[in-house]
């Protein structure tokens, strides 16, 4: 057996059971958490806080329960040369090298979503969310969109097949800048053209005016501020969206969305703290360091694949014989995304979440140079209580995997910001 074997199981157990003990301190947090913080008194009552703990210890316990499974798989398909198995597998069902790579990696996929449909569907009937019909539709539902899954990911890993036979490895780099444009023309389309036709801009009137004291300070176009259009069904159904806004905004196509919520329930001072807090992003030039983050991520990963592409060394580690049925050099991909692209995604999300949290609390410390400290901080509280979130957070799970700091950080760090 490669040493690489011996090497790749260590870095997917570590990585693995370090996430796997994350969110067992979280789960005790959660588990010993019984009544809401001092901090929401008044903000959210018992019953809604027990229905978002119940859902958090749910949630918490999936994923670790999906870890363990995830974990085991994989030791599992690397120890008994699964990919390779799989490969000699599709020899009986196509005869090509190229058709044999579109059935390896459907089978792939059946293989791997295949066992959680009923699993899941099971679930739901213990946990009580569903009765044994409704997870016997479920099931049906869920099969039918496999296979018309697998049927998609056939067309195209054919065109993909297709494609590598001309440029080899290289097109994955060639994807690079094309993909990074794509990015940034569509995020310019999206807040100049798409943004205007599906929301509203914020109406004039008390609201406004509050508004433009910020935005006229700043120099912010305050027309680039819009308010979610609401429709019929959110009329009736007052649960169908949460209470939040966004920025966005890149090579200088900015613009702010507020929530229907946001606005209808909430004071024009919170309002206006939400907006600040989110114009420090603007301010802050935060955008322009998550297209930087998301650019450097995407050009690893297209450097990874185009290495990826007919590795020898990764085709012997996953246990192929290269002499007696050599892969398609197609198959280094699909092991990379399936095997070790999850193990780049968890590090890199680990580290992109270090520079999210902090732009988070600048955006923050920007909130409170405007003198919005003290609204901020209501309408942070107001925000975690309408959309029945979770507040308590362990710190180690909250420094590693969140991406936005818990509620009760951002109020301690709000309130060491106004004392500095």
């Amino acid at each position: 057996m490669e040493p690489g074997v011996y090497y790749l199981l260590f870095i997917i157990w570590a990585l693995d059971l370090s996430r796997l003990y994350l969110f067992w301190r979280q789960y005790r947090i959660i588990y010993s958490t019984t009544i809401p913080p001092p901090h929401l008194t008044g903000y959210i009552d018992s019953i809604t806080f027990a229905e978002a703990r119940e859902s958090m210890m749910q949630k918490a316990s999936m994923a670790m329960l999906s870890i363990v499974f995830r974990v085991c798989a994989r030791t599992y398909k690397i120890l008994t040369f699964g990919c390779a198995v799989a490969w000699a597998a599709t020899w009986d069902i196509a005869g090509t090298t190229s058709s044999r790579a579109v059935a390896y990696n459907v089978l792939a996929l059946f293989s791997a979503r295949a066992p959680l449909i009923p699993l899941s569907a099971a679930v739901g009937v213990m946990s009580g969310h569903r009765t044994v019909n409704q997870a016997f539709h479920q099931m049906i539902t869920e099969i039918f969109f496999l296979f018309v899954h697998g049927l998609v990911t056939a067309m195209l890993t054919m065109l993909l097949i297709n494609m590598t036979d001309s440029y080899s490895g290289l097109l994955f780099l060639i994807l690079f800048p094309i993909s990074t444009a794509i990015g940034a023309i569509f995020t310019v389309l999206y807040v100049n053209i798409i943004v205007p036709q599906i929301h509203d801009k914020l109406s004039s009137g008390p609201l406004y005016e509050r508004l433009r004291l910020i935005t006229d300070r700043l120099r912010f176009p305050d027309e680039k501020i819009y308010v979610e259009r609401i429709s019929t069904t959110d009329i009736i159904d007052t649960n169908s969206d949460i209470t939040n806004a966004y920025y966005c905004g890149i090579l200088g196509a900015n613009m702010v969305l507020l929530s229907q919520k946001l606005v209808n329930e909430f004071s024009e001072d919170e309002v206006a703290a939400v907006i600040s807090h989110e114009l420090g992003h603007w301010y802050c030039k935060h955008t322009s360091i998550y297209f930087g983050l998301t650019a450097l991520e995407l050009f690893l990963i297209c450097n990874l694949l185009m290495w990826s592409y007919g590795n020898e060394w990764l085709f012997r580690v996953f246990g192929f014989d290269l002499i007696k049925d050599p892969p398609h050099p197609i198959i280094g991909v699909f092991i990379f995304v399936t095997m070790l692209f999850p193990l780049f995604k968890q590090i890199s999300t680990m580290a992109t979440g270090q520079i999210s949290r902090y732009c988070e609390f600048e955006a923050d410390r920007f909130a409170v140079r405007l003198g919005e400290a003290d609204h901020l901080k209501r309408a942070l509280l107001k925000i975690t209580a309408k959309n029945n979130a979770f507040p308590v957070y362990d710190p180690h799970y909250s420094n590693v995997l969140l991406t936005h700091p818990p509620v009760l950080e951002r109020l301690a760090h709000i309130d060491d910001s106004q004392n500095m």
